[in-house]
């Protein structure tokens, strides 16, 4: 489960999109011997609108017993840091395993380095390359003790420092990336950005295109059927015979 959020141009200026998704996984053998396994996710399902991050989470539960996935043995939110994301969660799914979207952590990391240690530069990539390494094994004291060691410059550097050790403390439990691979849950959101980029970038975010909200809502409830296969299902609701009244249907 993942929820997310993506920009379009509107009538009243950029507004931002929110998604939600839903997924099936399942942990598959891995194809050599020594590989690590590999988790898979089908039956993706989404819902998509110009809402408030209350009315995106009313859909995501609606889609959650549509999908009787709050009956599921194993439940992951995999996200991005946004606060508004695991508020969210914690009403719906609050006990499933939480997890930050391992490219968002390192991208959080990364702009420490730069910030730090300059852009480009060799101290950034080797001690990226060494955070990257804890991080993934799960070693989250050696990467509180590689940011204290940093020595900034300046007060950017000293304010990206304080906010990676207060990351660290905050989403805790959500970085074990060790424990999450062992127990074969997934670590990335691509399911949710895939939808950002598709679902909407594909079709509401072409050059020259704005939108009302009416007309942006209707665009993506029909989508979000499409992308998660429920056309058939949906179709008839939406669908008015020629010969019927609309107004009267």
């Amino acid at each position: 489960m993942s929820q997310d959020g993506t920009t379009i141009l509107t009538y009243d200026g950029w507004k931002e999109v929110k998604v939600s998704t839903i997924s099936l996984f399942e942990l598959c053998a891995a194809r050599k011997p020594g590989e690590q396994a590999e988790v898979r996710l089908t039956r993706h399902s989404y819902c998509a609108g110009l809402w408030t991050h209350e009315i995106v989470n009313d859909h995501f539960w609606w889609d959650m017993q549509r999908r009787q996935a709050d009956c599921s043995p194993c439940q992951v939110a995999v996200a991005d840091a946004a606060p508004w994301i695991w508020d969210n969660f914690a009403l719906t799914v609050p006990t499933a395993h939480e997890v930050i979207d391992w490219w968002h952590a390192v991208d959080y990391f990364w702009r420490v380095a730069k910030a730090v240690l300059g852009e480009g530069t060799a101290a950034a990539l080797d001690w990226m390359e060494g955070v990257k390494t804890q991080l993934w094994d799960g070693r989250l004291d050696s990467v509180r003790s590689a940011l204290q060691k940093l020595q900034p410059g300046d007060e950017a550097g000293r304010t990206a420092v304080r906010c990676a050790l207060a990351y660290l403390v905050e989403h805790d439990q959500r970085l074990q990336y060790a424990a999450f691979r062992t127990s074969g849950y997934p670590i990335g959101s691509g399911t949710v950005e895939s939808g950002c980029k598709t679902l909407v970038g594909g079709r509401l975010k072409h050059g020259g295109q704005r939108w009302t909200e009416s007309g942006a809502n209707a665009v993506l409830a029909v989508r979000s059927a499409l992308y998660s296969d429920r056309w058939l299902d949906v179709w008839p609701s939406i669908y008015w015979p020629k010969a019927q009244n609309p107004a009267t249907s």
